[in-house]
C-alpha cells in the first residue's frame, strides 16, 4: 500500500488488487510509422568581377520506419469477461493460460491495470508503471519546490549584481533572467498554486513509485 501525500495536505491511498483469470484469446498487430529526414548542402562559393566558383548543391532525403507491436488480451474471471490492451508490447502469451491480473486501486476504483503474472512460464509483466499511473490516471505529478526557491534566489542575485556593475548590463540580464525565471520557475509555481491537490514532492514521487513496484511483486507472491 502506498500513501500519497499531496502538497495540499490531503492524502490518497493506492493498493493492489489481484484477480485470477483465464486467457481466452490473444490478438497481436503491428503499426508502422515513417519519418523523413532531408538535408540540403553545398551552394557556397565566390564570384568576383565575373569569375569565381559555386559549389554544387546536393539534396539528400532519408526515409526511416519504426514497427511497433501491440497485444490485446481477452480474459475471463469468475464474474466477468473483458479485455486489456498492451500498446507497445509483444507479449509472449498463449490462449488458455491461467494468469493473475494486478490492478491499481484508489478511491475504490480498480479499472487501471498494473500488470499480470503468466502461470505457464511464471513470468510477470508490468504494463503501466506507477509514475505513468499517477500522472495519467490520478492526475498527480511532482514538483521540486526547494530547487525552484534556490534557483529563484540565485537568478535574483545575478540580476542585482548586474545592476550594481552596470545599469545597462542589469537591464539586459534582467530581461533574459526574467524570461528564464518565468519558463523555469514562475510558470510551474503558478500551475502548482492553482492546483495543489495535483502535486507531490519530487522525492516523494520516487518513494511512491518504489513502494508500488514492491506492492506489485508482493501481490503476486514474488520478491
Amino acid at each position: 500500500m502506498a500513501n500519497i501525500k499531496l502538497l495540499s495536505g490531503k492524502e490518497r491511498i493506492v493498493k493492489m488488487l489481484v484477480t485470477p483469470a483465464i486467457l481466452e484469446k490473444v490478438e497481436k498487430w503491428s503499426e508502422t510509422s515513417f519519418t523523413t529526414t532531408s538535408q540540403l548542402s553545398g551552394g557556397g562559393g565566390h564570384i568576383y568581377q565575373g569569375s569565381g566558383y559555386i559549389d554544387p548543391v546536393s539534396f539528400t532525403s532519408t526515409l526511416s520506419s519504426v514497427n511497433t507491436r501491440h497485444t490485446r488480451l481477452y480474459y475471463k474471471t469468475d464474474t466477468v469477461s473483458d479485455a486489456i490492451t498492451a500498446y507497445g508490447f509483444d507479449l509472449p502469451v498463449i490462449e488458455g493460460t491461467q494468469i493473475d491480473l494486478v490492478w491499481y486501486v484508489c478511491d475504490g476504483f480498480h479499472n487501471k491495470i498494473a500488470g499480470f503474472l503468466d502461470h505457464r512460464t511464471n513470468t510477470w509483466f508490468m504494463l503501466n508503471a506507477p509514475q505513468d499511473y499517477l500522472m495519467s490516471w490520478l492526475g498527480v505529478t511532482w514538483i521540486n519546490l526547494p530547487y525552484i526557491r534556490k534557483n529563484s534566489i540565485i537568478t535574483g542575485a545575478v540580476i542585482l549584481i548586474s545592476f550594481i556593475i552596470n545599469f545597462y548590463l542589469g537591464i539586459v540580464v534582467g530581461i533574459l533572467g526574467g524570461i528564464f525565471a518565468y519558463i523555469a520557475f514562475a510558470r510551474p509555481m503558478i500551475t502548482y498554486l492553482r492546483s495543489k491537490d495535483s502535486y507531490i514532492d519530487y522525492i516523494h514521487m520516487f518513494e511512491v513509485d518504489s513502494q508500488l513496484r514492491k506492492d506489485f511483486l508482493q501481490a503476486l507472491n514474488l520478491k
